[in-house]
């Protein structure tokens, strides 16, 4: 049993490495790597190994996402993510479902979805940078979040509410 201690809940602490936006993603991978080997059913067989295989599993796919790893340190503070962060977000967001609106063509919205990743990426940065300020840092999540959700709805062909 690896991983049955209450502080080993903590994802960063159960791959003993610093609880931040910026982490190596080679070391926790390394890790991973290494706990896992420990703990799948397949080496140990109990009932236990087969808990903390899992557990690891989704540790370890919070942490390699960058925005669950972002709402995972938000809610590791505390911090409320439920609701939608400032008016400066709610405008980004109202002229986001408006340019989509105005789109007529299939082609000007790839071209707009391009844009949204390059943006998904450049908040990605942004959250790298604004780690230490945490109203930033919430800011540019809900951001992230929203972007991502637009993008994820429209690759399912999904754009009916968003407009």
């Amino acid at each position: 049993m690896l991983l049955n201690t209450p502080m080993a809940m903590n994802y960063f602490e159960i791959f003993g490495i610093p609880a931040s936006y910026n982490l190596d993603v080679s070391h926790l991978t390394e890790a991973y790597l290494q706990k896992q080997g420990r703990s799948h059913p397949d080496v140990g067989g109990g009932a236990s190994d087969s808990e903390d295989s899992a557990l690891l599993n989704v540790a370890y796919g919070t942490l390699l996402n960058p925005l669950k790893r972002a709402e995972y340190l938000l809610n590791l503070d505390g911090s409320d993510i439920s609701a939608t962060s400032s008016d400066d977000t709610a405008a980004k967001i109202f002229e986001l479902r408006e340019k989509w609106a105005s789109l007529e063509s299939r082609g000007e919205r790839a071209r707009f979805c391009g844009e949204l990743r390059r943006r998904t990426s450049d908040l990605i940065d942004s959250l790298g940078k604004h780690e230490k300020n945490p109203e930033e840092f919430r800011k540019i999540f809900c951001e992230l979040r929203y972007v991502d959700a637009f993008l994820e709805k429209v690759a399912d062909g999904d754009d009916g509410g968003w407009y």
